[in-house]
């Protein structure tokens, strides 16, 4: 086993400072470990809180239809004014696709903002992230 340090934040948040050795304090350096293990699912519950929080609400440019989704995406509330009455069926059709991709847009930035608490903004795990929002807002699932 060796004494090197793995890279990752320890509980004080100061990268620099040195952790226990497994070879030369097993009890200090598995506390530790627990120490940094707990504080990480703590702040994966924040982020899952903040996750479930994350809605989008787009509209269609002249208005007659508003769409609110959550941040997967799931259609959660769609109105329309009176205006759609005097809409084809193919016009309105077009309104609440308008309005879902502004939603589901918004709802994206919301979920980026949220994840970028825990993976941390600029890391390879949130470009991860990020990558899969945008190829579901160009047609994926």
């Amino acid at each position: 086993m060796s004494d090197r340090v793995l890279p990752s934040n320890p509980p004080d948040g100061d990268p620099d400072a040195a952790r226990p050795s497994a070879r030369t304090d097993l009890p200090g350096y598995l506390a530790d470990f627990e120490t940094r293990m707990n504080r990480l699912q703590e702040r994966a519950e924040d982020s899952q809180a903040l996750l479930a929080a994350v809605t989008g609400t787009g509209a269609s440019a002249g208005g007659e239809v508003t769409v609110t989704v959550g941040a997967g995406g799931a259609l959660t509330d769609i109105e329309f004014t009176s205006e759609v009455r005097r809409t084809s069926p193919d016009s309105l059709a077009d309104m609440v696709k308008e309005a879902y991709g502004k939603a589901v847009a918004e709802a994206a930035t919301g979920a980026t903002e949220a994840m970028a608490t825990l993976l941390g903004a600029g890391s390879p795990a949130m470009e991860d992230f990020a990558s899969s929002l945008r190829a579901r807002g160009e047609g994926g699932a």
